[in-house]
């Protein structure tokens, strides 16, 4: 067997560790460099390392899953709580575990859209204004409709571990 075919083959034969699922493949034909070859303490030690951080990439990955989940029933349970508390005219909640549950509703204007300012443009083209006027029509205009904006909030009490003597 020539040297070129030894360094694709599979380094898994003769250094595989106990019950590792990795296989080790050294670069193919393309790269010419010569690598030293590792012992086999290091081989199996660094297999153990693969396999590890593999399980724990995948653990990540599960969990967020899980929390990606979490957070579309939180979205799911907000605007029931958010319509309950605004009906009911609760700003603010207290709860045992120290934290607070706060609900905001506030008036905003629509953000100004490319068709707003397509728009805008259309209807003020004959007439001349400077830049400042310009942006003031386009953009300061009261006569933009506004949104009402709701919002939940969970507030947790930092506790503070320095301690005064």
């Amino acid at each position: 067997m020539s040297e070129s075919e030894s360094s694709s083959q599979s380094l898994s034969a003769s250094s595989q560790g106990a019950g590792s699922k990795t296989k080790l493949y050294t670069t193919g034909e393309k790269d010419k460099r010569v690598y030293p070859k590792p012992s086999p303490e290091a081989l199996v030690n660094f297999k153990q390392q693969l396999d590890e951080w593999v399980k724990i990439d995948e653990h990540i990955r599960k969990l967020s899953i899980a929390l990606r989940e979490r957070r579309v029933h939180r979205k799911a349970l907000d605007s029931t709580i958010l319509t309950f508390m605004t009906s009911f005219g609760y700003e603010k909640i207290n709860r045992k575990d120290g934290s607070m549950i706060k609900s905001k509703v506030k008036e905003v204007k629509q953000p100004v859209t490319l068709g707003v300012v397509r728009n805008k443009l259309s209807e003020l083209h004959d007439k001349e204004f400077s830049g400042d006027q310009w942006m003031e029509k386009l953009f300061n205009d009261e006569t933009r409709p506004t949104v009402e904006r709701k919002s939940l909030r969970r507030v947790v009490p930092k506790v503070s571990l320095h301690l005064d003597i």
